[in-house]
């Protein structure tokens, strides 16, 4: 600012910087002045200057009209904010209420030392290689899921998470636990066994051949992940970032940190991304200490001269638990300054607006930094004092199992939210109510089709047993059959002689179906104990309900006769929703596309005396249906389909599209009930798994198939598949390959496998193959429909 006053400075930054742009950043700019008596004067100047734009009468052409700062492009499939209008009248500029929309995000997840089986893709296997959903990876997925749906229900953020598993490329393929084990004495093998399959992967990693084995994995990965997502999400608008553990995120910071084909010191050869990288989250991440043994610092005469690479990423984060013996400081080799400011600690259980707020005001600028690197976990009372020590080593691992990780990462990863609640900040207004833009589901919703499903979730990556309703514009996602499906008394057909009469008192109707005789007004009423073949009576709240059900009914028998009459061509003749849930005995979800719905009380005869039981009653274009009760229409998650596509497969997917000639049901199921030890025509013992085959056109039928079958299998078929769109074959071993125990565990991993297979190559190119190994031969029309298609294609 030199010898100009703030008010001239602040006139010249207006005079050539648009107010919007002006608004958002002058904010930050007086944070970095050191002194209040510039910072003062200028967001006084700022203050001025709003106060004066306020009150200019073009402002009033604002009201009644939404605002919003996001540009979006038609052609864009995601990623936009809109503003609803505010009920505030005196500021329009800044309503009251933001609607939002979708805005995505993709996030690889590296482990670090040590084995991961819970990282590999296509098992679902625990930590330790048992069957099951256990473990980091697992559970912290589970905690994105869950936090999504609690704290951050009102943010859309379609989050998509990947793992990265680098550990069996490392060990697997090299011998190196072979060559381990002869050099390995016998004593103390339970902590030689844990150096080999933890420690030594950080020495292996600072090796010239070892490391780039490591990077080449971790970098093909990424590539090849990103390469089939964005296949099969074409258009796809959203940011990726990177969440790193221990050596995971010493990895990520040498790839972010090296450009494509770049040389390290080491020899190691860096290849590159192909994509950017939007945040970077090192968590438990020895990376200071490491650049610190690998000599990257400089440091001469014993003299410490600050300065590292900052990983090529929008910004770069360094989680810590504050006890955690591998995970060091950043901050500091950056700026030495640095040592003496404490660490940025998580806030949490807040709403999302009060967490930004509390987020800005905590973390402004500081030392020149734009924003802080090292974030510190809360330490628990039980980790203080003497027992530190005792949770030093399970610190490193608390990560997977924190809920202030997972809010950081968040917050972090809302930055479209975040832009827009900012401006708000900077102009010192309340913060906005956050709504997502959504469509409520009811009775009245026109359903087309609704279906039992399996829903992959985006951030666990497992597939749960959804309900699917789809109408013209979207897709609902709800969870519980048991509140979906309601008990239907009964249904009536509305035809030329079905009435809605009036009942013996102001506030009693009577539904008659047919053409039973109907009481003249004024007519003495009947003994209560006389109930009408048919007729069905009702009690509603008040004259008013009962006159609006009247007249509805009678309106919709003769919209549905007229439609009769008229004899409108089949295409055009309303049908029901199609319904492809499987429903309980008794149960039916046949209510939607409702004209009206709403309760009222039936008359029931039980026996000598008549009793009023509540009904819930929906009336359709054609239809009058009573119901126990009423659904709980609650949905997960809505997809809008405008500007969207199907695919067949499933892998990647919400669900399966099914083509024209699919079944509503599974084609195939398979079971691998166990094995047998034969001898092939050499007199060599080997493995046949017996496979169970059912199938809707060959009935059943055992199956026998070899390792090396299965194998086979599975190479034709990566040669029609993505990798990425295939289970994972479960590996094998050279030696003990008789054990009872080992064969047990790999006829449940095949079982997995080859279930998986089933799903993929239903309807595909690839289904002749899978029918071939499981000895069944396809309908001769279904071969003679295939080849009429690929024949239509090459034409």
């Amino acid at each position: 600012m030199g010898h100009e006053s703030a008010e001239s400075f602040y006139a010249y930054l207006a005079q050539h910087i648009p107010a919007p742009v002006l608004d958002s950043i002058v904010v930050d700019f007086a944070r970095l002045l050191p002194q209040p008596a510039l910072r003062v004067p200028l967001l006084k100047a700022h203050y001025e200057h709003m106060q004066n734009e306020l009150s200019r009468p073009s402002i009033a052409s604002f009201k009644n009209k939404s605002y919003s700062t996001v540009l979006t492009s038609k052609s864009s499939t995601s990623s936009s904010i809109d503003e609803a209008g505010s009920s505030d009248d005196e500021d329009e500029e800044y309503p009251s209420t933001i609607r939002l929309r979708t805005f995505n995000h993709l996030v690889f997840v590296i482990h670090g030392i040590g084995q991961h089986i819970d990282f590999r893709d296509g098992e679902f296997k625990s930590w330790n290689g048992e069957t099951g959903v256990e473990g980091g990876n697992h559970a912290f997925r589970d905690m994105f899921r869950s936090m999504l749906e609690t704290t951050f229900q009102d943010i859309p953020l379609a989050l998509e998470m990947q793992s990265i598993e680098w550990h069996e490329d490392l060990h697997d393929p090299t011998g190196l636990d072979n060559v381990f084990d002869l050099i390995s004495p016998e004593g103390a093998s339970a902590i030689r066994e844990f150096n080999k399959e933890t420690f030594m992967d950080v020495l292996y990693y600072l090796s010239p051949r070892y490391g780039q084995l490591i990077v080449d994995s971790v970098t093909q990965q990424l590539n090849e992940k990103y390469r089939v997502f964005m296949d099969e999400h074409p258009g796809w608008d959203g940011k990726v970032s990177i969440f790193a553990h221990s050596l995971g995120s010493m990895i990520s910071y040498d790839l972010l940190t090296h450009k494509p084909g770049e040389v390290a010191i080491n020899g190691v050869r860096f290849p590159g991304l192909d994509f950017e990288i939007d945040n970077f989250f090192g968590v438990g991440s020895p990376v200071g200490v490491m650049i610190l043994a690998r000599g990257d610092l400089n440091i001469e005469d014993g003299e410490f001269t600050p300065g590292i690479k900052i990983p090529n990423c929008r910004r770069y984060f360094n989680v810590y638990h504050p006890i955690d013996p591998i995970a060091y400081r950043i901050e500091p080799l950056i700026k030495q300054e640095m040592h003496d400011k404490d660490p940025f600690s998580a806030v949490k259980d807040q709403t999302f607006g009060q967490l930004q707020e509390q987020w800005e005001g905590l973390n402004g600028p500081v030392h020149g930094f734009p924003y802080r690197h090292d974030y510190v976990m809360r330490r628990r009372k039980r980790e203080q004092g003497m027992m530190e020590v005792a949770f030093a080593a399970a610190s490193h691992s608390s990560y997977w199992m924190s809920d202030d990780v997972v809010l950081f990462t968040i917050m972090q990863l809302c930055q479209p939210v975040v832009d827009t609640l900012h401006r708000y900040m900077s102009a010192r207004v309340p913060l906005p109510k956050l709504m997502r833009s959504i469509v409520e589901l009811t009775p009245h919703t026109k359903v087309l089709l609704s279906a039992t499903a399996l829903v992959r979730d985006r951030c666990t990556g497992l597939s749960r047993e959804q309900i699917v309703l789809i109408d013209k514009d979207r897709l609902y996602f709800l969870s519980r059959l048991s509140e979906v499906a309601c008990r239907r008394k009964w249904r009536i057909k509305l035809t030329a002689t079905t009435k809605a009469v009036y009942g013996e008192d102001s506030f009693m109707m009577k539904i008659i179906p047919n053409d039973a005789a109907v009481p003249e007004p004024g007519a003495p009423p009947t003994s209560n104990n006389a109930t009408q073949p048919g007729v069905h009576t009702f009690k509603a709240p008040s004259t008013p309900v009962r006159n609006q059900w009247m007249d509805a009914i009678n309106e919709a028998v003769v919209k549905a006769n007229s439609i009769l009459a008229e004899e409108l061509p089949a295409h055009k003749v309303t049908r029901d929703t199609a319904n492809l849930v499987d429903l309980p005995t008794g149960k039916s979800i046949d209510y939607f596309n409702a004209i009206k719905a709403g309760f009222l009380k039936e008359k029931t005869a039980n026996g000598w005396y008549d009793s009023w039981n509540d009904r819930w009653l929906v009336l359709q274009e054609d239809h009058l249906s009573c119901y126990e009760n009423s659904p709980k229409l609650d949905f997960v998650g809505q997809f809008p389909l405008r500007k969207t596509k199907a695919f067949c497969y499933e892998l990647r997917g919400a669900f399966q599209w099914a083509q024209k000639k699919s079944k509503g049901g599974e084609w195939l199921q398979t079971k691998i009930e166990g094995h047998q030890i034969k001898l092939d025509e050499n007199d060599q013992e080997y493995v046949a798994f017996v496979i169970q085959v059912a199938s809707s056109t060959a009935g059943h039928s055992i199956v026998q198939r070899r390792y090396s079958e299965f194998a086979k299998l599975h190479r034709e078929l990566r040669k029609l598949f993505q990798p990425e769109q295939l289970p994972a074959l479960p590996g094998t071993r050279m030696w003990n390959k008789f054990e009872p125990n080992y064969l047990k565990q790999k006829a449940i991993g095949l079982h997995g496998y080859l279930n998986e297979v089933c799903k993929r190559c239903a309807n595909t190119r690839a289904q002749p193959l899978l029918l071939d190994f499981l000895e069944l031969t396809p309908p001769a029309t279904e071969l003679k429909e295939s080849t009429e298609e690929e024949n239509a294609e090459k034409n």
